[in-house]
């Protein structure tokens, strides 16, 4: 559909409504163009409200089937020690790394549970992989 501006506060851009935010809706659309840019408007809101509440429930349930009352809550978080070049045991940077980085996780967002680290420690291991890849390097566990 072409581009067609009938007035300076109203454009339709593909069929789609864009009013200017300065004039009320109501002054600038009247009857059917008035009827058809709400409807879309509460269309495009309801598909974003369902796509939220969807995603939402699908995690929650997501969340529920990973949290079995069988297994004890943890996170691995990795080996905490390495040998050094020197042969004596050294903190593992990744690990501390991890550590560090769930700890800004938990600081920026409290209600994280353990399924929300393990999901991020996820691609933690990616982002480890992609790098030891590129740098043709082993990955130490």
């Amino acid at each position: 559909m072409q581009t067609t501006i009938t007035t300076e506060a109203d454009v339709q851009l593909d069929g789609h409504c864009v009013p200017s935010r300065d004039v009320p809706l109501y002054k600038q659309l009247s009857g059917w163009r008035l009827a058809k840019c709400l409807l879309r408007r509460m269309v495009w809101r309801l598909s974003n409200i369902w796509c939220i509440w969807s995603g939402t429930v699908h995690s929650f349930l997501g969340h529920i089937r990973l949290q079995s009352p069988k297994e004890t809550p943890r996170v691995d978080f990795g080996s905490a020690l390495m040998l050094g070049p020197d042969g004596l045991l050294v903190p593992r940077p990744s690990t501390c790394a991890r550590i560090d980085s769930i700890g800004k996780l938990e600081a920026k967002y409290p209600w994280i549970d353990f399924v929300d680290r393990r999901i991020f420690l996820e691609g933690f291991d990616a982002g480890e992989q992609l790098g030891h890849s590129i740098q043709g390097t082993e990955i130490e566990r």
